[in-house]
């Protein structure tokens, strides 16, 4: 049976509980049950002692009551604090008082409800009987064909032309140079600089029919013969006698 949350505060006060607390924090590396043994707290009731002040102290804190609250922390602050200033051994508390109750053991561990292992093997665990394999043997390999033999590359050689035949640049060479009788039109921008362009003869002298000039007759004075067309270079049926350009002017 549980005992009273009450009755477990009362045996244990407030303050009490603070210095205990503080001495088990501060002794932490030592042995729990000798650290209460030496305080002189009973150490099958400490756990139940400690359960219902921190019920308390948190229900109280919930409520707003914080008059508990500031007490234990003002208690285990000023424990804490001589504690670590005096660094006193465990053995300075004073010897273990004697247990009136003997620790109760630690409860007996529950036996697995698992079934235990069988003796007849699984059989899925039972090795399967060891099957030697079957191999088949690879198909043969086949040489490859052999390779035709080596023949050497062809080299066209050129066939010179058959002498005799006639060659056509020899042909150009024996055409005739006529290029003395193709008339030429003058251009206009390829003159001499001291020579003044001439004028084109006018249209009434080209429309006026002259008799025919004979090759040594001597050019009348300020003119000269025109023996082509100046507009088309086509040659002249009859020669007319134009006006000359006049000489240039000496500098």
């Amino acid at each position: 049976m549980p005992a009273d949350p009450d009755a477990l505060r009362r045996s244990v006060k407030l303050e009490r509980y603070a210095e205990v607390l503080a001495h088990i924090l501060h002794y932490r590396a030592e042995d729990l049950f000798e650290v209460l043994a030496r305080l002189g707290v009973p150490a099958d009731s400490w756990h139940a002692v400690d359960a219902a002040w921190t019920a308390e102290l948190a229900l109280g804190i919930k409520r707003q009551q914080r008059d508990q609250a500031l007490r234990f922390s003002a208690t285990f602050a000023k424990t804490r604090e001589r504690l670590a200033r005096t660094a006193l051994p465990l053995a300075s508390l004073g010897a273990p008082a004697p247990r009136d109750t003997p620790v109760p053991p630690d409860p007996p561990r529950p036996l697995s409800s698992l079934p235990g292992p069988s003796e007849a093997p699984s059989p899925w665990a039972a090795r399967p009987a060891s099957v030697q394999p079957t191999f088949t043997p690879a198909p043969p390999v086949l040489p490859p064909p052999p390779s035709p033999p080596f023949q050497p590359p062809v080299i066209v050689t050129p066939v010179p032309p058959p002498l005799g035949a006639p060659s056509s640049l020899a042909a150009l060479r024996d055409t005739a140079d006529i290029s003395g009788s193709v008339p030429r039109q003058p251009l206009p921008f390829v003159q001499a600089k001291s020579t003044p362009a001439s004028s084109p003869p006018s249209p009434a002298l080209l429309q006026t029919p002259l008799p025919p000039v004979e090759p040594t007759q001597a050019p009348p004075p300020g003119k000269r013969l025109m023996r082509f067309d100046p507009q088309t270079g086509q040659p002249l049926a009859t020669p007319i006698w134009v006006d000359a350009p006049p000489p240039p002017k000496d500098e």
